[in-house]
């Protein structure tokens, strides 16, 4: 995913800021559709040939936004996009732990899901670099390089082993989603369950919103001889860097202190930089973007533990995406909230930014007192 760095700059050069913030709502609106589906034919078809449909769906949408111009065409990628995250997630998390309990591992999953974690921050972050500098010479460039990237991933998954863990054929579609949502009458699932809901609506807030803020400084004249693209790129792979340590760590932080605690502490960390974000716009305030990824990393590998071997094989990547499309569906209506003041116009400006920041901050700390009055046992 080289352009992520530029994605922002990206669509807010073709079409206005109200149209991005729609053009991320349609990603997030046709996860809707997508996302269970895609966790069901997982588990009905099987891991191996999931993978192989996200890695060409992520080629196709990368190629799409190489020749977009126009809203329609953005839109388009979206929905490519959408379909080709809906198919990885959950399944790459399941074919791992069923990997691993395959191999009669299933005790080092957790320090072994951290450390897989640890290497996406680090690949991300050298991809991101790259995506970073090309953005600066044309903002198509980073699109055209992640398609070229991810091509490599769609050679390896036809050389996976399916796992051989399943015991039974899945249920009917609606059977299977009933059963899945009986996961969450136990309380402790259910806690995480709206845990990382909130969670990823916070750590996507400053992702949405720190490239803007890095063109509104490029304007000003804060970032010296780079453009925003640039100081884009670097700050996100240093963000993926820091990330790394706390995905390596994270499982030792939990067996140390406990999942509920390391948790508050993350939450706390996005809050943070929320707050800092909204409260001036400085080239100084920009750097704590650097530890968005950090405290997410630092709930994704537990978080995972926790689930991973409570959920049957047949239900798992139904349940992680029925998961994946809670956050989908929160965030897009995030976004539609926030894009409702604004109208067509192709410049963000610090007063409509700071608003944004700022009510998104109120709303999470309400939801965060209301989370953390009761924790369940671990």
């Amino acid at each position: 995913m080289a352009y992520l760095p530029v994605f922002f700059l990206f669509f807010n050069n073709i079409v206005s800021l109200q149209e991005v913030l729609l053009l991320e709502s349609v990603y997030y609106i046709s996860v809707v559709f997508i996302e269970v589906p895609s966790g069901y034919f997982s588990d009905k078809i099987g891991r191996k040939k999931t993978l192989i449909i996200s890695s060409i769906l992520f080629i196709l949408s990368y190629l799409v936004f190489g020749l977009s111009y126009s809203f329609m065409t953005l839109a388009s990628g979206q929905v490519l996009l959408a379909a080709a995250i809906s198919f990885r997630s959950g399944t790459d998390t399941s074919f791992f732990y069923e990997s691993i309990v395959d191999a009669g591992k299933e005790e080092e999953y957790g320090q072994r899901e951290a450390s897989v974690q640890s290497w996406i921050q680090i690949a991300s972050a050298i991809a991101v670099l790259i995506g970073g500098f090309l953005g600066s010479i044309n903002l198509y460039l980073p699109y055209y390089l992640s398609a070229a990237i991810v091509s490599p991933a769609l050679i390896v998954c036809f050389y996976f082993t399916e796992p051989g863990l399943k015991q039974k054929e899945s249920e009917p579609f609606f059977k299977q989603l009933l059963i899945c949502f009986q996961y969450l009458k136990n309380p402790q699932l259910l806690w995480l369950f709206i845990f990382s809901v909130l969670m990823y609506a916070m750590t996507h807030i400053p992702y949405e919103f720190y490239q803007p803020y890095l063109k509104l400084l490029e304007a000003r004249g804060d970032l010296g001889i780079m453009d925003a693209a640039i100081a884009s790129g670097l700050l996100y792979a240093g963000t993926r860097f820091i990330a790394a340590y706390a995905a390596k760590m994270s499982v030792t932080w939990t067996e140390r202190f406990g999942i509920y605690k390391v948790l508050f502490v993350a939450i706390i960390i996005q809050a943070f930089i929320i707050g800092m974000l909204g409260t001036v716009l400085s080239m100084y305030i920009v750097l704590v973007v650097l530890f968005r990824n950090f405290s997410m990393m630092m709930t994704s590998a537990p978080i995972n533990a926790v689930i991973a071997p409570v959920v049957h094989a047949n239900q798992r990547a139904t349940y992680f995406s029925i998961q994946s499309l809670a956050y989908r569906l929160s965030f897009a209506a995030t976004l539609i909230f926030l894009a409702l003041p604004f109208g067509d116009g192709h410049v963000t400006d610090w007063p409509a930014l700071a608003w944004m920041l700022r009510t998104s901050l109120f709303a999470a700390v309400i939801c965060m007192i209301l989370l953390f009055i009761k924790v369940p046992k671990a």
